[in-house]
């Protein structure tokens, strides 16, 4: 009995859902009308859930996949340990512990009090890099907390649901539109089959369809109130949806500017570490100032500059024949050059080189390298001195001095140490057979250029007047720098003052010399200023330093005896 009512209920179920294929079937195929399920309003509000569930989710997904979130370093977790792990796991970590690793190696070079610039920045990058670790996994854990949660506890409140309540509905749907073919069926067959109304059968079986189809119909928009409520509250949760991501914004911000403060905080002192004298800085090719500027307080004249000349004077290359003229080999040249650059230009390394066309060589190089000319970069101003002093020898020197006048001040003190030495060069000519007109041809080139032109790439050979002119300049400041540069003193100056390498006897008994000689000449200068009253020299553009090089008014310059040696 019970086997026979199983196998009614079996086969009624059966036949209803032969009749829902059959329905679907002829909805699909068009022949039949197929029930909406939700109104066009409600379709409209299904179309937009759709785009934030869609945003939602496309979210959560970048959010998670992307470096800085990825799958391996949320499953760590958030306590202690874990959180130790996932810094491990950072880039910036692993980038700081390589910095400090490379740190400690460079800091074998140098000694446990000094480990040098380059060892030290690494060292303290490293720790900054490891700070910078920590703050990067405390942004994904807030990001984590704050925004993917967030998200994700949005979907999964009304998504799941919303699915499964939309589910429900196109079942009903199905139901109700079987059960109103079952009843238009039941309709046209027992219209056709008679044309004396119905029996009290036929009916109570109409009746039975009405009302399974009532009943449907009753569920049927339960469930879409259902459905639309639950879509409802989904887009009602827009603002929260916004807001989450507004968040996600304002913790890339935080954390940026924090990032941000972390790192100014250490750049000035970063770059005080690579400014150290102990890092290797090219000196070549960088600009005078800067140079200067590395070398300490107090230095005036650029260490490839003062090093070739006194190692010049320390092998007495004054008596070497062609001394700047005589080119040596551009490779030993360019070893020195390295060695200044890199920093190993010892006073041991300098003088294991004994050819002094090697140290003239680089001293041009050094030159000819600077980014501006050491006579400045205003080229047009030089080139209209010999126009403007129609070969008057004293309005030329004048010309000259008002351009030397505006040059900056590392430049002043660097040529007037050059040209005093090629001062020094000239007076043993009868041995090097290096003139000052000599000297001018082969040095002017390095002193003065048309930095427009080599900006340009011109590297077309420069018209001959300019290089007459030039070398005239250059001509006229070797025999006149104590003209030029009165304001710096007179006569022979220290060139060994800013190095360590040993000045050589015969330079010491100049000195002497030169001392003793000074000293017997103090009554004979006090009579010559009470005889002739100097003017007083006009104050520098810079405020350190000093005064730079000006002329005497031809006035003033004329009241002076012919062969007086007072300076301005």
């Amino acid at each position: 009995m019970c086997f026979h009512v199983r196998g009614k209920l079996f086969a009624a179920s059966m036949i209803k859902s032969i009749e829902k294929l059959k329905v679907r079937i002829d909805q699909n195929l068009n022949r039949a009308e197929k029930s909406e399920a939700l109104s066009e309003d409600v379709v409209k509000i299904e179309s937009k859930i759709a785009s934030l569930k869609q945003l939602c989710q496309s979210v959560t997904k970048k959010l998670s996949t992307e470096g800085s979130l990825s799958t391996s370093s949320s499953k760590l977790g958030n306590d202690g340990a874990a959180v130790e792990k996932r810094i491990r796991k950072t880039p910036e970590f692993a980038l700081g512990q390589t910095f400090q690793e490379n740190g400690r190696a460079y800091a074998k070079h140098g000694t446990p009090e000094d480990p040098g610039g380059i060892s030290s920045f690494l060292m303290d990058s490293g720790i900054l890099l490891n700070d910078l670790a920590t703050s990067h996994v405390q942004y994904e854990i807030g990001v984590e907390k704050l925004v993917l949660q967030s998200l994700t506890g949005i979907v999964d409140d009304h998504v799941p649901t919303l699915n499964k309540e939309r589910k429900t509905l196109s079942s009903l749907l199905l139901d109700y539109d079987a059960a109103k073919s079952r009843l238009v069926n039941y309709r046209q067959k027992e219209g056709s089959g008679s044309s004396h109304g119905g029996t009290v059968e036929s009916d109570l079986r109409e009746d039975r369809l009405n009302s399974d189809l009532a009943e449907i119909e009753t569920k049927l928009n339960f469930a879409r109130d259902s459905v639309e409520l639950h879509m409802l509250q989904f887009l009602s949760k827009e603002s929260e949806v916004g807001n989450t991501l507004l968040k996600y914004l304002q913790l890339k911000k935080d954390f940026h500017e924090a990032t941000s403060i972390q790192i100014s905080e250490k750049i000035e002192h970063f770059q005080r570490l690579l400014n150290a004298p102990s890092v290797a800085t090219p000196i070549f090719g960088c600009g005078l100032d800067e140079h200067l500027k590395k070398q300490g307080h107090g230095v005036c004249i650029a260490l490839p500059i003062r090093n070739c000349v006194c190692r010049m004077l320390q092998m007495d290359a004054l008596s070497e024949e062609g001394i700047f003229r005589v080119a040596s080999s551009t490779l030993k040249i360019r070893r020195l050059a390295a060695l200044f650059d890199t920093g190993e230009a010892t006073d041991a390394a300098i003088k294991e080189i004994h050819d002094p066309h090697v140290f003239s060589g680089a001293l041009k190089l050094y030159l000819r390298e600077l980014p501006l000319p050491l006579l400045g970069q205003s080229y047009e101003p030089w080139m209209s001195v010999q126009q403007q002093s129609s070969n008057n020898e004293e309005r030329k020197k004048e010309n000259i001095d008002r351009i030397l006048s505006g040059l900056p001040q590392n430049h002043r003190h660097n040529l007037h140490y050059l040209l005093k030495f090629f001062q020094l060069v000239a007076s043993q000519s009868a041995v090097n057979k290096m003139t000052v007109p000599n000297l001018s041809i082969v040095i002017a080139p390095n002193l003065l250029w048309d930095t427009q032109v080599t900006e340009a790439g011109d590297h077309g050979q420069r018209d001959l007047a300019d290089t007459s002119i030039v070398n005239d300049i250059v001509e006229t400041l070797i025999s006149h720098v104590d003209f030029f540069f009165r304001g710096f003193g007179t006569g022979t100056i220290d060139f060994f003052k800013e190095v360590t390498l040993t000045k050589p006897p015969h330079l010491m008994r100049v000195k002497q010399a030169s001392n003793a000689s000074s000293c017997s000449s103090d009554d004979t200068t006090e009579l010559s200023n009470n005889r002739t009253p100097v003017p007083k020299p006009r104050q520098s553009r810079s405020l350190k330093g000093p005064p730079p090089p000006l002329a005497p008014r031809p006035a003033d310059r004329s009241s002076l005896p012919p062969n007086s040696t007072t300076h301005l």
